[in-house]
């Protein structure tokens, strides 16, 4: 921070059309009401110069990267995305879209099914690569009730790691979260906060940022399951299948014997 070039300012009363002045270096503390609150978030200055905000330019880097997928039959070779497995599937998603649509805006993709050249509509199960938005988390309640199995994923934006971490606990339980920076701290941090509401936490630091496994990749030896919403429990992938299927018995005796008994076991991880 430049302290040379910083000033505190602090109003009891009126402010005019003071918003009008601020810039993306200003910082809006106050302390009233959720009306208050709506209407400083809602101010054209605040939206268009990203004072505490930065969920539109998230948006529109992914909906230009979403915008690149070409969507239609998997035996074209320019197609990057195909069909999900069924006309119910098909219409399930398109009904949790719409649901989420209601209370957030579509940045791109939308609630309809895609007309492809060359494809009967009424005998396919395309859906279009969905981006949403939300503008005040605190208002939203579909996103944390309804999960869609396609291609659809919502931004909602949040002031502070507090708050954060308490959108996520909303969810009511995931199989994976995934969490990027470059602070070792925070990361460690963010596993203890985070670890209540998820069965699995990937933490992408710049030493493994070409190298990870990938969000929500069933991995062997890895736990794949949730708490809550979740499932509340955990799938039975890899040897987490296996140890279901072996009987196990503790065994108490002297050293030697033990020994013995362990030189021609075969262990489990």
């Amino acid at each position: 921070m430049d302290y040379e070039n910083f000033a505190l300012n602090l109003i009891s009363g009126g402010i005019g059309n003071l918003l009008d002045y601020v810039t993306g270096d200003d910082v809006i503390a106050f302390t009233g009401s959720s009306d208050t609150a709506s209407r400083f978030r809602g101010h054209l200055h605040v939206l268009s110069r990203g004072t505490a905000e930065r969920a539109g330019a998230v948006a529109d880097a992914l909906s230009t990267r979403l915008a690149k997928i070409t969507v239609g039959d998997p035996r074209n070779e320019e197609t990057r995305m195909g069909p999900v497995i069924n006309c119910a599937q098909q219409a399930s998603v398109l009904q949790g879209i719409s649901k989420l649509a209601s209370e957030a805006e579509i940045v791109c993709g939308g609630k309809l099914a895609p007309k492809l050249d060359g494809i009967d509509g009424t005998k396919s199960a395309f859906v279009l690569p969905t981006l949403l938005k939300i503008d005040d988390a605190s208002k939203a309640q579909a996103v944390n009730e309804t999960e869609i199995f396609g291609p659809a994923a919502t931004i909602i934006p949040y002031r502070n790691e507090a708050e954060a971490f308490a959108l996520v606990a909303r969810g009511g339980g995931s199989l994976v979260a995934s969490v990027f920076g470059d602070d070792l701290d925070f990361l460690a941090y963010a596993v203890g906060e985070l670890g209540a509401s998820n069965g699995r936490l990937l933490a992408v630091d710049p030493s493994v940022a070409e190298g990870h496994s990938g969000h929500g990749i069933v991995m062997p030896r890895c736990h794949h399951g949730g708490p809550g919403r979740a499932g509340n429990g955990e799938e039975l992938s890899g040897l987490n299948g296996l140890k279901l299927y072996h009987q196990r018995v503790a065994v108490q005796g002297s050293t030697a014997l033990i020994g013995t008994l362990s030189a021609g076991a075969v262990t489990m991880a």
